[in-house]
């Protein structure tokens, strides 16, 4: 943090990248993180390089922009990018710059994420000049600082300074008060982390390759894992075990995603035997996509793939459980309205025995009213009908509870929330230690 004797800020902070992309580090996705998040974080970027700008740092530029496109943050604000050749005195090279990379971005139609002009690209001379000592036979030399280097250091930096005080007046507020800067840029830095596909790739095209073919990946999983072929194999594993629904499913979806090819049952517009990686495998060589894009593709795909397994196996289980429980609670259903009708039979023909062992943990002086009460007048009283009943639904509901298994449905239960933990809200869940 530097003070400034300023009246419209009180402050600056400089963030110093020292190190892109240096030999020593030799790590090209660090350095495209650290800009990209410099791009989204900051008022003013000064990118200062020797002499001149080289291939691999416009490249690195126009990746970076893209990458700021997808973050989002440059609907709400673009920083200002100033450029600036050191040990550079031929001002030309200012033109030269800015042409190549405005050329660059233009092409990819990036010019709008980080607006340049001719303005932002400066020129400074080496800091120091080297002088031969006067009437000295030795060839010794003195350096001492060049004062056009000076004048120029001092000019571009009120320059800078004036322009970061002008940008201030046209930022939202995370961008001013320093507590919601940080927490904006801890929001940037996750969302960095989370998405790493944002600074993985080496240029443009092998970012657009991705987004091309991932979106042809995501068409094929829609027209290969349809409804029809999900109410399919969910049919084929009713009444099955978990195990058993574990190891069909697997099977199947082993069928559809390859290696070996194989008839993969519920393609649309797919020839017989070809997998979902041999259709892969064409697109790639199509797209004459490298190794490494070759590689991430390729696990995007099995990521997918799985990751519906997992949610089609875990689905067809509590359908299958679901199912098992309906079950039982119709026949209980079916038991009640079966003892109701046997009772009201049981009434009217006199058959008390028959109607004993409907109600049978009542105690002996009811069924005796109960007894008197039918042999009189073939009728039930209203507080006799509600008793019988009330004890009908009692045995039902014991019976219910009996075929529910409680202990075994309740560790089913959390088997499924601790198989797919990562879903869950962790704040609605005990640790899965303690189980």
């Amino acid at each position: 943090m530097i003070k400034l004797n300023r009246g419209d800020f009180d402050c600056v902070m400089l963030l110093d990248t020292e190190g892109l992309l240096s030999k020593e580090r030799n790590d090209p996705e660090y350095d495209r993180r650290l800009i990209v998040f410099c791009l989204a974080m900051s008022h003013l970027v000064i990118i200062n390089v020797l002499k001149d700008i080289d291939a691999s740092l416009t490249k690195m530029l126009i990746v970076c922009a893209d990458s700021l496109q997808k973050l989002g943050v440059s609907n709400a604000h673009r920083p200002l990018v100033h450029i600036i050749l050191n040990q550079q005195s031929n001002p030309d090279k200012e033109l030269k710059v800015f042409n190549t990379i405005i050329g660059e971005l233009v092409k990819v139609n990036l010019q709008e994420q980080i607006p340049l002009n001719k303005e932002n690209f400066h020129t400074l001379p080496s800091a120091f000049k080297e002088d031969r000592l006067p009437e000295d036979q030795t060839g010794a030399t003195i350096w001492h600082s060049d004062p056009n280097f000076i004048e120029k250091a001092q000019g571009l930096c009120k320059r800078l300074v004036d322009a970061a005080a002008q940008t201030l007046q046209h930022v939202q507020e995370q961008f001013i008060d320093p507590v919601r800067w940080i927490k904006y840029a801890e929001t940037v830095l996750d969302v960095l982390r989370e998405y790493p596909d944002m600074t993985y790739f080496n240029d443009i095209k092998e970012q657009r390759d991705y987004d091309l073919i991932s979106d042809q990946i995501w068409v094929k999983l829609k027209e290969t894992f349809t409804t029809d072929l999900r109410t399919k194999l969910f049919g084929q594993v009713i009444g099955k075990s978990v195990k058993d629904t574990e190891r069909d499913f697997e099977e199947e979806f082993s069928k559809l995603e390859g290696p070996k090819a194989s008839v993969a049952c519920g393609f649309q517009e797919q020839i017989p035997g070809e997998t979902l990686l041999d259709w892969l495998e064409v697109e790639l060589k199509h797209a004459k996509a490298s190794d490494d894009l070759r590689q991430r593709l390729k696990a995007f795909l099995k990521i997918q793939i799985g990751s519906r397994l997992r949610a089609w196996r875990e689905a067809a289980i509590m359908n299958n459980r679901r199912r098992q429980l309906e079950g039982i609670v119709s026949q209980g259903k079916e038991q009640f309205q079966k003892a109701i009708q046997t009772t009201i039979e049981a009434v009217r023909k006199r058959d008390f025995s028959h109607l004993k062992k409907l109600i049978p943990h009542v105690d002996e002086r009811d069924l005796g009213d109960i007894q008197n009460t039918i042999q009189n007048s073939y009728r039930l009283t209203t507080n006799q009908a509600g008793f019988i009943f009330d004890e009908m639904f009692k045995e039902t509901e014991s019976s219910v509870s009996n075929a529910f298994y409680f202990d075994e449905q309740l560790q089913s239960c959390l088997e499924l929330v601790y198989r797919n933990y990562n879903i869950f809200e962790k704040n609605d869940l005990p640790d899965f230690t303690v189980l």
